[in-house]
């Protein structure tokens, strides 16, 4: 090959190697891991409904701010169960759009020997966004302690 045409050519492959580089740049930033919500979210669990005749807490939080990206609640409370007195359950939580409220259906653990759920004993504490991935607004209203009363 000529000189000129050898380092034309070796242009060309660098301007291409930069574009796949600014390629897979942009590409990386748009994912889904990089992008994160407008601005800052305000979860607040509102209420809690027991169901222990099938293993259940019915728990609403409400976005009192912009939209929420999907996060993890956690559910604590004390048992009767002697090996296992203190339970902290992890809930994985759907995106909650602005202004918008969901239930989430939450199932108490089963004690294999017994055949029975491990139940709550007082108080339940409900803590919207535990991990804190989500920006916001007031930390504060993110706890909800109840005793999850069934409804009369």
């Amino acid at each position: 090959m000529k000189p000129k045409r050898k380092e034309r050519k070796r242009r060309h492959m660098l301007r291409y190697r930069w574009l796949c580089l600014a390629l897979l740049v942009t590409l990386l930033c748009s994912s889904c891991a990089w992008q994160h919500s407008q601005g800052p979210t305000d979860l607040v669990p509102i209420s809690c409904h027991r169901e222990f005749i099938v293993g259940m807490l019915f728990i609403t939080i409400e976005n009192h701010a912009n939209d929420a990206a999907s996060s993890t609640m956690t559910v604590a409370f004390n048992t009767k169960v002697p090996k296992l007195q203190h339970v902290i359950l992890a809930v994985k939580t759907p995106e909650i759009p602005s202004l918008a409220a969901r239930t989430l259906a939450v199932d108490l653990p089963y004690v294999s020997s017994t055949s029975s759920f491990m139940l709550p004993v007082g108080m339940v504490t409900i803590t919207a966004d535990a991990t804190k991935l989500l920006l916001e607004t007031d930390r504060a209203h993110t706890v909800l302690m109840s005793t999850c009363r069934d409804r009369t």
